[in-house]
C-alpha cells in the first residue's frame, strides 16, 4: 500500500468553524474541485488535452490546480451557475483557491488553485500544501496558542497571590 499524500495533521475537523463550513454547500463545491486536482498520472499524459495542460503548465510547476467546466460543475452539483459562482468568489476571497483565468479561442476559462505541492511524486518527500488545510489548522494553532496564554497568565496571578507582585525578584535575591 502506498504511502498518503497528505502531511497534515487534520486536527481542524473537530474545530467549529471547520464544521460551520463542512455543512454549506460551498463546502461541497470545494470538495469537487478538490476531487478535480490534476496530479501526475499516465492517464493525463496520454488521453485529454485539457488535464495534458494543466499538468504542465500547473502541476509540473508545483501548483496543485483542477478544471472543471462551470456549467456542467453547476449541474453536477445541482445548483445553478450563479450561485455556483458566488461560492467559487466566497472560497476564493476564503483563501481556499485561487481562481485563474485563461483566454482561449473558444472563450475564457478558469482553473482553481486549491495549494501547492513540494517533493518528489511518489518519494516520501512529496508533500502538499492545501490552503484549505493550512487555513483550518492555523485556526486550531491560534486557539492553541490563546490557551496557552491564558493559563500562563492564570499561573502568573496564583503565584502573585502566594508570593507577592515582587514574585521575579523574590527567586533572584534568595
Amino acid at each position: 500500500m502506498s504511502e498518503s499524500h497528505i502531511r497534515i495533521k487534520n486536527e481542524f475537523t473537530r474545530n467549529p468553524e471547520y464544521i460551520k463550513f463542512d455543512k454549506r454547500v460551498k463546502s461541497t463545491v470545494y470538495r469537487f474541485l478538490q476531487a478535480h486536482i490534476i496530479r501526475e498520472s499516465k492517464s493525463v499524459k496520454k488521453y485529454t488535452f485539457g488535464a495534458q495542460y494543466i499538468y504542465r503548465e500547473y502541476f509540473l510547476k508545483g501548483m496543485l490546480v483542477s478544471r472543471y467546466s462551470q456549467t456542467n460543475m453547476a449541474q453536477y452539483l445541482q445548483t445553478k451557475q450563479p450561485r455556483l459562482n458566488r461560492y467559487l468568489k466566497e472560497l476564493e476571497q476564503d483563501g481556499f483557491i485561487k481562481i485563474i483565468k485563461i483566454k482561449a479561442s473558444s472563450g475564457p476559462l478558469c482553473y482553481y488553485q486549491l495549494g501547492t505541492w513540494k517533493g518528489k511524486v511518489g518519494e516520501p518527500s512529496y508533500a502538499e500544501n492545501i490552503w484549505h488545510d493550512e487555513i483550518f489548522s492555523q485556526i486550531i494553532q491560534n486557539r492553541k496558542d490563546k490557551k496557552e496564554n491564558e493559563i500562563e497568565e492564570q499561573f502568573d496571578e496564583v503565584l502573585d497571590e502566594i508570593y507577592g507582585e515582587n514574585f521575579d525578584s523574590y527567586f533572584i535575591t534568595v
